[in-house]
């Protein structure tokens, strides 16, 4: 398997107590195909059957890799995962607060003690249609002075992590609110802010954490780490 850009994937978050925002990054490039079946039986029910609904390969690892992350977690911080309002996945103790992504090769989860928001997106060409789908007009008019396939896709990136820090989803158009400035990318909330912990050439990944968590770090995983559950 290629191995992705180490400024993405750096290995400096050994610990696994909850003093920043730590964000698991999973290159399904390196799935077990041959062991899809047997790791899908150890899971739950819902996950397996929402796994099982994707007709495509990739799709359905990508959900089985997130309902791993999810154990994981659940065994490593001693707690319970449920849905909460807004169809967002939260845990039973809510000191442990997550979100997941994932796109094209990655799987990402971002863990933290606040609120917390990730997205992972594929860089890809964009039309105008979408822009207008995307971008307020106060955006627009900054973005149309430097376009580009990587600029678009680190506001859709931004926008998404916003949502899903905040709670709120789906359920907030992304031209209700501005991340674009003359100043660059900034969230929204005086109280979040945004990390853009490296790129490679394929994918943009932005974090929206609360600004009192100073450091944010990038941990690889592995799937032996995964299905071990340590």
């Amino acid at each position: 398997m290629a191995h992705m850009h180490n400024n993405l994937l750096s290995d400096h978050a050994d610990s696994y107590a909850i003093v920043m925002v730590l964000c698991h990054v999973v290159d399904i490039r390196s799935f077990p195909d041959s062991e899809l079946e047997p790791i899908l039986a150890t899971l739950g029910s819902e996950r397996r059957r929402k796994a099982c609904s994707y007709l495509n390969t990739e799709d359905r690892v990508r959900s089985i890799t997130a309902g791993l992350l999810i154990r994981l977690l659940e065994k490593r911080y001693a707690t319970e995962m449920y849905i909460g309002p807004f169809g967002k996945p939260l845990m039973r103790d809510d000191t442990v607060q997550f979100n997941i992504s994932h796109s094209g090769n990655l799987v990402v989860c971002a863990v933290s003690d606040r609120p917390v928001g990730v997205d992972v997106q594929t860089i890809e060409e964009f039309d105008d249609g979408l822009l207008a789908h995307i971008l307020t007009p106060s955006e627009r008019e900054i973005f149309d002075k430097n376009r580009s396939n990587t600029l678009f896709t680190d506001i859709w990136a931004s926008k998404e992590s916003y949502v899903k820090a905040v709670g709120t989803g789906l359920y907030t158009e992304p031209t209700t609110f501005t991340v674009l400035t003359e100043k660059g990318l900034t969230a929204p909330d005086d109280r979040m802010r945004f990390t853009y912990p490296g790129s490679d050439m394929r994918h943009r990944l932005c974090i929206c954490h609360d600004r009192k968590d100073p450091t944010v770090a990038v941990k690889r995983i592995g799937y032996p780490e995964l299905m071990s559950g340590c």
